[in-house]
């Protein structure tokens, strides 16, 4: 493919590398919980936290876990209280309240070298991303992440974008409310 014996090629094959390399991957992974309500995560290998990936600014998801896997479902108290988890740039996680029982899941996303990711450290997909900056927050109280086929092909819509692709447009004239992260629609 390229002649190494000469500088031209050489230069090519490193130029190649370090496209590579200068890659991330943004992954989904868990922390397992056996006890207690807080603790730290232990990070995939030259991994960082990436915050407010999902709406609303949430860091963190709790789920119930089956053979070793989160289910993406939330665990509840005894009282049948659903409990939430957060998280901080620094991995320090806090559960809402004492699970019915344990262990439970803290899911949450990080980013990696693409030179450094472990596939064994990702739960179903995983994101190649060109850098750092391609990484979207869920900021806006307006806005929505809509998914795509990818649990990390979101992309930020706007309330007005949003009606389009949900086809409301007959919904013209009344008034379109969101709060606590639910969307209200007052008739005119």
């Amino acid at each position: 493919m390229f002649d190494t014996g000469d500088e031209a090629g050489i230069t090519a094959i490193e130029n190649r590398i370090s496209t590579v390399e200068d890659k991330y991957v943004k992954a989904l992974w868990f922390e397992s919980i056996a006890s207690g309500t807080s603790g730290s995560v232990t990070l995939p290998t030259g991994g960082s936290i990436v915050l407010d990936q999902w709406s609303a600014g949430v860091d963190a998801l709790a789920s119930t876990i089956t053979d070793g896997v989160p289910t993406f479902e939330s665990p509840k108290t005894a009282g049948e209280t659903i409990i939430t988890a957060t998280m901080d740039a620094s991995g320090n996680y806090t559960i809402s309240d004492t699970p019915s029982s344990y262990p439970i899941a803290v899911i949450y996303v990080y980013k990696v070298a693409l030179k450094n990711f472990d596939y064994l450290y990702s739960l179903r997909e995983s994101e190649v991303i060109p850098s750092l900056d391609d990484i979207l927050p869920a900021t806006a109280e307006s806005s929505f992440i809509i998914s795509g086929s990818s649990p990390f092909a979101w992309r930020k819509k706007s309330l007005s974008e949003t009606i389009g692709i949900l086809g409301l447009g007959a919904l013209a004239g009344n008034e379109l409310v969101i709060s606590d992260g639910t969307l209200f629609i007052k008739e005119a």
